[in-house]
């Protein structure tokens, strides 16, 4: 038959199924709008099935033969026997809500994995319409399978890759605060950049940055301004705030950098804050720097009692040149009058 041409396999298992046994009967008797419905469905690339109701059976394309979850020898009728149970379920629900209430919405297969059988697990949604007469009396459904199994599986994926991105942000050993949208709301931040800030998580998630950091607005807002309009980063080092800390303020001096953000188109939605305390870094330097200068000092001190004790001993010694000279003419004054 005209209708059945292109068809494939399916139109094959078509021919050679007995339809005598049927409400149906012989092929030519069909009904011409289920001949054209067929005709439509056999020939399409993604899996289709009917169901027809006057006969309560099933027909199907190749492509709805090559789906994961459907066995090899599959009848027109009693299709639940021959595809997997959770593919069954959905589609039975599907039609249920169909008959019920006209229409079927979110109805989706999730096959799980089965790991003995080396199968992966597969992910489909499901659209189905009603299919009429010219007059339009309804005379079944059609049901789309559209795969969903890679956009799970990056979804998953996704998923992973925050969750071990927030563990990353969250343990990380630097100050970490990502700041997006119009308002400029903290979306992330973690403990360390907390504590930075002498701030606590309710007092900054969601919130604007600039409110949460109203005391350095006037001076870095207009950086990070530069930063999201420009789309390149901004380098500080050892800049001094004053957080409270136990209700007293204290001095810190950290290093940072202002990231801009950007989506997966490119475009510019935020800024990411990386800071370190490096306190301990600039007292170190600080006291060790105190320390050479305290040195120096000290040397230059001995340098200068060197120099005044190598003047003091030249003293000295012109001294006692002096005194030997005068002893010598002493002595040869008293020798010239022995004689």
């Amino acid at each position: 038959p005209a209708f059945l041409r292109g068809g494939g396999e399916a139109a094959g298992k078509i021919l050679s199924y007995n339809w005598h046994t049927t409400s149906l009967g012989p092929v030519e008797q069909w009904p011409a709008s289920l001949k054209q419905h067929l005709a439509n469905v056999l020939t399409h690339v993604s899996p289709v099935l009917i169901f027809w109701e006057p006969a309560a059976c099933f027909f199907f394309n190749d492509a709805f033969l090559g789906l994961p979850f459907v066995f090899k020898t599959v009848p027109f009728v009693d299709l639940a026997k021959h595809i997997h149970g959770v593919a069954w379920k959905s589609i039975a629900d599907g039609l249920t809500s169909m008959a019920h209430d006209g229409e079927a919405k979110g109805i989706q297969i999730n096959i799980p994995a089965d790991e003995r059988a080396g199968q992966r697990d597969y992910f489909y949604d499901l659209d189905f319409a009603h299919l009429r007469d010219a007059e339009g009396r309804q005379e079944g459904v059609l049901i789309w399978f559209k795969a969903k199994t890679e956009q799970m599986r990056e979804l998953r994926l996704l998923r992973s890759y925050k969750a071990n991105s927030d563990l990353f942000i969250q343990q990380a050993p630097i100050g970490i605060c990502i700041v997006m949208g119009k308002s400029l709301s903290v979306v992330k931040v973690n403990d360390a950049f907390l504590d930075m800030i002498g701030k606590s998580r309710e007092e900054v998630i969601n919130k604007s940055y600039w409110e949460v950091q109203k005391d350095i607005k006037d001076v870095y807002e207009p950086i990070t301004h530069w930063v999201m309009q420009a789309g390149k980063s901004y380098r500080s080092k050892e800049q001094v705030f004053a957080p409270m800390r136990n209700g007293k303020p204290i001095r810190l001096f950290v290093d940072f950098v202002y990231e801009p953000l950007k989506d997966i188109s490119g475009q510019i939605i935020g800024f990411t804050i990386l800071s370190i305390d490096v306190t301990e870094r600039n007292t170190a330097r600080t006291v060790l720097e105190e320390t050479n200068q305290n040195l120096a000092d000290t040397n230059n001190k001995l340098e200068a009692t060197q120099a005044k004790l190598e003047d003091s001993i030249a003293k000295i010694g012109h001294l006692a040149a002096l005194v030997q000279s005068s002893e010598d003419v002493i002595i040869s004054q008293d020798m010239q009058g022995v004689i």
